[in-house]
């Protein structure tokens, strides 16, 4: 693995994740277990949550419109063992999308929960209760994601994978971003 390569990029991604989830699991603790639950309290968790939906969406377009179409195109070419590998990878990037809806999914949910709680002009903390089991299940499949990647798919794919042929993957990925960044602004 070549440092800036593409799957260094999504593995710092999942480190930026992880570090947020943990930072909005570390915040919706201490709301729930305060006695009086300030609106901006609410709103900064809710923003927190917000950007790291957004900053997943564009990690999985990463992933799925950047890297992995290099690993099918690869197998699809007839790489040496590519019916096992394709076999694996494609198991393997399956449960990765599903990885990816129910994170997706997930955050939205908190979100929902959130707005409810803004709209019904909640003064308690029951709001931060009901977030806990959800973010908790967010930051768990979110770790168990990223160690897939880590400890499965991305050897396999910088195995498989040419320099070249990650170095196509790594300015996709760089199209993408630049391309989202110009969008929002």
């Amino acid at each position: 693995m070549r440092e800036g390569s593409p799957t260094e990029e999504l593995r710092a991604d999942h480190d930026h994740a992880l570090a947020e989830i943990e930072r909005i699991e570390v915040a919706v603790a201490h709301v729930a277990a305060s006695a009086a639950c300030q609106a901006e309290l609410r709103v900064q968790i809710r923003t927190r949550i917000e950007q790291l939906r957004g900053d997943l969406s564009l990690h999985f377009r990463k992933e799925e419109e950047a890297l992995f179409p290099e690993v099918r195109e690869m197998i699809a070419e007839g790489a040496p063992r590519g019916d096992i590998i394709g076999a694996f990878f494609a198991e393997a990037a399956d449960d990765d999308m599903s990885a990816h809806h129910l994170l997706r999914q997930r955050l939205q949910e908190m979100i929902v929960l959130i707005e409810t709680a803004e709209e019904t002009g909640a003064q308690d903390c029951q709001w931060a209760e009901g977030l806990k089991p959800l973010a908790s299940a967010a930051g768990d499949l979110l770790t168990r994601h990223a160690d897939k990647e880590r400890d499965v798919i991305f050897p396999m794919i910088e195995r498989m994978l040419t320099p070249e042929q990650l170095a196509a993957a790594g300015e996709r990925m760089r199209r993408l971003t630049t391309g989202l960044a110009w969008s929002s602004s």
